[in-house]
């Protein structure tokens, strides 16, 4: 099969191909499923093998058509962070700290036409107070990032209804709450929180039963510990939601990820009424709630209009006790599977293009820094990327992932020298009984970490176990003591 590949906003130039928007419905539709048992083996398969099941070309994009306008040093900004090569000098306009150029210096010289910026380039690498005042408004524009809690721009429209991308979900669900709430207050807008309702299961391993303090502590948990259910979820005419899961896998493709607004929700008979305060917390969980995913390609008999889509509570089940190998205090939540869709991390972004991001660039826990390039490069104006908080310029000089590079070459049918790769980077020892060079694979865990005293291969371990033989860890020249008998346990 063949594959496009290398960034989702570069304009394609097919070599010869059908265009994009030829494909197949029906191809796109099979693209979207995946074998069951599929693991991290059919991955690479897929990526690095050979033959069928595998991919057997790619076509290269080149070219940039996201943004929609001609920034020259906006896209060279993206590129060093695509390269891990910020340099110094792009680090520093970023944060609004002086620099060894004029403002406006792009490629070998400034954009301005200022002969004086042209002429007296050391002059303003001292003191850029010296440069004209197209550059100075310039440099002004190249600061990016928000130094201060208190940045104006925060406040500005398009950054209170922006996609703040975060490299993970450590802080990404939180956040989402949060700019939900400010959202509704800036648009004056009533917020309806809905409370998860949690049951314990696991009566028979506890002294005692859960009491309603235990429960509240429960709706503060993190959603990914709570099978991707909020434990508060904000309801708000208007506001921005994303699916937690899989919605409707017909032609609709109504599938986690998807985002959506808040069209309506239908309250419990029950629930009594319902004050005009700016917050209310509903005592009973709605009926249901209807979304409007904002399209005319379909409409549902049931709803007023095309796009509208109404969900209800779902069970899951989550655990207490995780991180066990087996988990057994489970807990049944009910709750509706949709979160504020004001927040983002960067892996869920890819794809998007957004007219206004908060992006967070510093290091994500057990993130790629890439994570940072896919946040950048969301939006279609320079004008449209404000970055949360300052950050480190060590993590983006780090060059070009090794394993990426490799890929990218073997896709494209370049000669890769596997021989010297795998002497590089494949764990190897040699094993202290049969004196070979053998691969990580060949130990067990504890045999190959071993960092003082001799190492043996699992080969040799069997075949010291088979023949009843201790190994000496004491004897440098290796050698091995023959079978236990009293007498020799007796000598040590």
């Amino acid at each position: 099969m063949n594959v496009l590949f290398c960034g989702d906003f570069y304009q394609l130039e097919p070599p010869g191909g059908a265009p994009l928007n030829a494909l197949p419905t029906s191809w796109v539709r099979k693209a979207m499923q995946y074998a069951p048992s599929a693991g991290e083996g059919h991955g690479h398969c897929i990526f690095w093998g050979a033959g069928k099941g595998s991919v057997a070309g790619m076509t290269a994009l080149v070219e940039c058509k996201r943004l929609q306008e001609d920034d020259e040093w906006f896209l060279s900004v993206q590129d060093e962070f695509r390269r891990g090569d910020l340099s110094v000098r792009t680090h520093h306009f970023l944060h609004g700290r002086p620099t060894d150029v004029p403002g406006s210096r792009v490629g070998e010289g400034p954009t301005c036409g200022s002969q004086k910026c042209a002429a007296n380039a050391e002059a303003i690498a001292r003191d850029n107070a010296k440069e004209c005042e197209y550059c100075h408004v310039e440099r002004r524009k190249r600061q990016l990032v928000a130094t201060e809690p208190d940045d104006e721009r925060f406040l500005w429209p398009e950054f209170l209804q922006a996609t703040a991308i975060y490299p993970n979900q450590d802080v990404k669900c939180k956040v989402a709450r949060q700019r939900g709430m400010d959202w509704a207050a800036s648009e004056r807008k009533q917020i309806s929180w809905v409370y998860a309702r949690d049951a314990a299961r696991h009566a028979a391993y506890q002294n005692r039963p859960y009491t309603s303090a235990d429960k509240l502590r429960w709706l503060g948990y993190h959603d990914k510990a709570c099978a991707d259910m909020p434990g508060w979820l904000p309801l708000a005419v208007g506001m921005p939601v994303v699916l937690t899961d899989h919605l409707d896998r017909s032609e609709k493709q109504l599938l986690r990820g998807c985002h959506a607004t808040i069209h309506s929700w239908v309250v419990d008979e029950d629930e009594g009424a319902v004050d005009d305060a700016a917050e209310v917390t509903l005592r009973r969980m709605p009926r249901e709630i209807v979304l409007d995913f904002h399209t005319d390609a379909w409409t549902l008999k049931s709803m007023e209009g095309p796009g509208l889509y109404p969900i209800v509570a779902r069970q899951r089940t989550w655990f207490l006790d995780a991180y066990r190998k087996k988990p057994v205090l489970g807990v049944r939540r009910r709750q509706f599977l949709i979160s504020p869709g004001l927040a983002s991390t960067a892996h869920a972004a890819q794809g998007r293009s957004l007219d206004a991001v908060i992006a967070d660039l510093q290091e994500g826990r057990n993130v790629s820094w890439m994570a940072s390039y896919v946040a950048i490069t969301r939006v279609r104006t320079r004008r449209g990327l404000l970055i949360y908080r300052p950050f480190g310029l060590k993590p983006y000089t780090q060059g070009e992932m090794e394993g990426t590079k490799l890929l990218l070459a073997k896709l494209r049918g370049e000669r890769v020298p596997w021989a010297e790769i795998e002497a590089k980077m494949m764990p190897r020892k040699i094993c202290s009984r049969c004196n070979a060079l053998k691969e990580k694979s060949d130990f067990t865990p504890t045999e190959f970490e071993k960092k003082a005293g001799p190492s043996f291969c699992r080969e040799c371990t069997d075949a010291l176990k088979e023949a009843g033989e201790k190994w000496c860890t004491e004897c440098e020249a290796r050698a091995v003591l023959g079978p236990r008998t009293p007498e020799s346990e007796a000598r040590g």
